[in-house]
């Protein structure tokens, strides 16, 4: 729960410029491995999200040069954002 709730706060942020993120099943549980300890419990995971999942999108924010919606993922020890990309509707024209 501490992982989605610190999340949330990031997608706000996001939010603000335009952008959605999802998460796979993998970035999570590979947040909670990352962020989650016997000795400190879940006050890591700010951390985590902080240094790994933010950086995804700094360069891009920064640049003002960003997609709408991204996929974080976990895949080669290493966190990516993919981005998602639009679907085009298509019209059917009827023709009589």
């Amino acid at each position: 729960m501490v992982v989605q709730k610190e999340l949330a706060i990031f997608g706000t942020k996001l939010k603000v410029k335009g952008v959605t993120v999802t998460y796979t099943d993998a970035a999570i549980d590979e947040i909670v491995k990352r962020g989650v300890s016997d000795s400190y419990g879940a006050r890591a995971i700010k951390r985590v999200i902080d240094s790994d999942i933010k950086k995804l999108f700094v360069k891009y924010l920064v640049e003002d040069n960003y997609a709408k919606s991204y996929t974080v993922d976990f895949a080669d020890d290493k966190f990516v954002a993919q981005v998602n990309l639009p679907t085009k509707k298509e019209t059917v024209v009827a023709k009589c």
